[in-house]
């Protein structure tokens, strides 16, 4: 398997750019950054720093552990029922591969963020760069909320199949 082939099967079970576009979780981070523009935009006391970077690098690295977190207990506290519940049959776009794909999405669209708020702060006068780190950094946390329905959705299940082995 290459290196590659983990993000092949992430954008499929995804469902790939058209999945993206109609995410409303996208477009209200789209709304949300537009409209908190005059954080973003801000070069601070003397003009030559950009405190949103600050803020995002102190905000992400927290909603990571969170992320990564609450994949592991969901992993391991699913019982043999539950799994095969969710496995569907082995499918590829099983419920069980959905939820995983949501947290690797959420975790792949945070680390962007990250990145982007580094770059930011070692580049203060590119406003733009300010920008698209907002951006990423609230997708993050929009899809913090997709990750919580996904999780009341597999809840049910749960309950149903008792979730025991």
């Amino acid at each position: 398997m290459s290196s590659f082939e983990p993000f092949r099967i992430y954008w499929s079970v995804y469902g790939g750019l058209s999945a993206l576009l109609k995410s409303i979780y996208l477009w209200l981070s789209v709304l949300i950054t537009a409209g908190c523009y005059p954080f973003w935009l801000d070069r601070g006391f003397l003009s030559d720093e950009r405190p949103v970077a600050d803020v995002l690098l102190t905000v992400i690295p927290a909603l990571m552990a969170f992320t990564l977190a609450g994949m592991a207990i969901v992993l391991a506290l699913s019982g043999k029922r539950f799994t095969n519940a969710i496995r569907e049959g082995g499918r590829p776009d099983s419920l069980f591969m959905r939820v995983v794909v949501l947290f690797f999405h959420f975790i792949l669209v945070q680390a962007v963020g990250l990145v982007l708020a580094l770059f930011s702060r070692s580049y203060p006068d590119q406003s733009w760069l300010a920008g698209v780190a907002f951006f990423f950094a609230t997708y993050g946390i929009a899809s913090a909320v997709a990750i919580a329905a996904m999780l009341l959705n597999i809840s049910r299940i749960y309950n149903i199949t008792g979730g025991e082995d």
